[in-house]
Formats: C-alpha cells, sequence, structure tokens
C-alpha cells in the first residue's frame, strides 16, 4: 500500500460509510438526536447505533454501524451519552472486544486472553473479578503477555477518559461500566 492509498483509506475512514453519511445529511437537515441506542449484531447485521431524530414533530431512525472512526468521533464530539448504561456497556464491550482481536491477530488467542485476565485482575471491579476468578488459572507472564497487556491497558485508558471526561459520567459510574464490560467480555470469551 503506497502513500496515496493511505491516505485514501483515512478519508474513508473519517467520512463515514453511507449509512453515516446518511446520519450527517439528516443533521445537516436540522434534525436534533433524540436519543442513541446500541443494537448488538443480530444475524449478519453487525452490531450498531440507533439514532432516535426529531425535526418539526417527526421522529426518524437511522442505524450507523459501531465501531467506526466517523461516529464514534460524532459521538464523542457532541458529547452523546448512549440511552442506557447497558448500552455504554455494550458499546464498551465491543471496543475491547476488537482490540482483543487485534491483539489476539498478532500476538496469539493465548497471550491475548492471557492479558484479559491480568488487566482485568488489575483494574477491574467487582464484576471483572468474579469473573476472572472463574477462568482458568493464568500461565506465567512473558513479554508477549506483557506487549498484550500494553495494548489493552491503552484501550481501557481510551475508554475511561472518553466516558469521564468527554460523555459527562463520573469517574465512579465510568469505572463501573469498564468493570462491566470487562466481566461480559470474560464471560464470552
Amino acid at each position: 500500500m503506497g502513500l496515496a492509498e493511505y491516505l485514501e483509506q483515512v478519508r474513508s475512514e473519517v467520512e463515514g460509510d453511507a449509512f453515516f453519511r446518511l446520519l450527517k445529511s439528516h443533521l445537516a437537515a436540522g434534525n436534533r438526536v433524540q436519543k442513541v441506542s446500541f443494537v448488538p449484531a443480530e444475524g449478519k447485521q453487525p452490531p450498531r447505533y440507533r439514532f432516535l431524530l426529531a425535526r418539526l414533530g417527526t421522529l426518524t431512525t437511522v442505524d450507523v454501524p459501531a465501531g467506526q472512526l466517523a461516529v464514534e468521533r460524532l459521538l464523542a464530539e457532541t458529547r452523546q451519552k448512549l440511552a442506557s448504561r447497558e448500552d455504554e456497556v455494550r458499546r464498551c464491550e465491543l471496543r475491547l472486544h476488537r482490540t482483543m482481536e487485534a491483539v489476539a491477530q498478532v500476538l496469539g488467542r493465548t497471550h491475548a486472553r492471557e492479558a484479559l485476565l491480568r488487566v482485568s485482575r488489575l483494574m477491574g471491579g467487582p464484576q471483572a473479578a468474579q469473573a476472572v476468578a472463574k477462568a482458568p488459572p493464568q500461565t506465567n507472564e512473558n513479554s508477549t503477555t506483557r506487549l498484550a497487556l500494553r495494548h489493552l491497558r491503552q484501550e481501557l485508558d481510551a475508554l475511561l477518559l472518553d466516558l469521564f471526561a468527554e460523555r459527562g459520567y463520573s469517574l465512579d459510574e465510568a469505572g463501573g461500566i469498564m468493570d462491566e464490560a470487562l466481566a461480559g467480555l470474560i464471560g464470552a470469551d
């Protein structure tokens, strides 16, 4: 991949897909966001955000795939909280899952799993601790697991900052959401 292709990839990620561009056109036309819900994957449908928009008494819904750079930036820039705590937990779980998958592709699933358990022990709350206790015991830590741990820790830091500094949750609420997301990811993996 050359520079031109790389730049085009970045441009398309920032501009978003057709679903995101449809959402942006609704917003440009004067629609206001009433709420945003997280809709889990169903069948072949990926996880997505469901935006409820209102304009002149008319409600419209627009679904946009979750996790895309463009939509995540929009939510952060507008400090948009999701409709429920459960939606925020699922959003965090999705982001952590995608980070785990990326780590697993490079370093292997075993090291990614070990790092998840270790980071959950270090940074998780009571729900993550309970999930870790049910997991098989860890092997000895090595440099590969430490590298995976560093990547997961960076994602957790970013999620916590997003919830606290960008979305306006209290630090305790943000920590609770992360704790639930870690526990959910451990249970699903």
